[in-house]
């Protein structure tokens, strides 16, 4: 597990994991079971939840105290209300979701909901912001329709961004370690622009 994290650590430069209740009980029976949570609380992962978070501190005081002591069955349960983490940096992640919301609030209110129209006009929009061509392959225009939905409903002005996202059109077919460098390069251009 540490090396899968350092693997992961080094070659994107990730400092946040998330793992999803299925892998420790949720609807997952072997889970619960094995005490699969406690797996990964050794390794420095934590509940997401402040209420979940200090359950299993209380638990774990439990269990660093008495050897015999196992967790129920109920409160193993409760532990997969949500996700839990492992931060090894400073900061949490963007979400899909915060990307994605965006998309689908513009996409009814601007176009009721017509996900082809909505495609089009983003494009039109960012190819006419970027002064981008057209790619040709299906998969870097595949590509561009998500990037253009992001930019325009995210407002992204600033050109190093565009720039970024540009580059991402043509990366992201070709090259995953590469598209996860300009992702962190986007990132990073957001935060400075929101500490300016």
């Amino acid at each position: 597990m540490c090396e899968l994290l350092r693997l992961y650590r080094s070659v994107f430069n990730i400092s946040y994991f998330e793992v999803e209740p299925y892998q420790y009980g949720l609807d997952n029976p072997d889970g619960i079971a094995t005490g699969a949570f406690w797996f990964y609380y050794r390794f420095g992962f934590r509940p997401l939840s402040k209420e979940l978070a200090k359950i299993a501190a209380a638990e774990y005081s439990k269990i660093s105290t008495d050897k015999k002591y196992r967790t129920s069955k109920r409160t193993l349960l409760r532990f997969t209300e949500d996700n839990i983490a492992l931060n090894l940096g400073n900061e949490i992640p963007v979400k899909i979701a915060d990307i994605i919301n965006p998309v689908i609030k513009m996409n009814a209110s601007k176009f009721k909901s017509n996900r082809l129209e909505s495609e089009n006009a983003c494009v039109n929009t960012f190819l006419e912001k970027t002064k981008m061509k057209l790619p040709v392959s299906k998969q870097e225009i595949q590509v561009l329709k998500e990037v253009a939905l992001w930019a325009v409903s995210a407002g992204i002005q600033n050109n190093a961004q565009l720039d970024i996202m540009q580059q991402m059109v043509k990366a992201k077919p070709a090259d995953c370690f590469t598209y996860q460098k300009l992702l962190h390069e986007f990132f990073n251009q957001q935060s400075k622009k929101s500490v300016m």
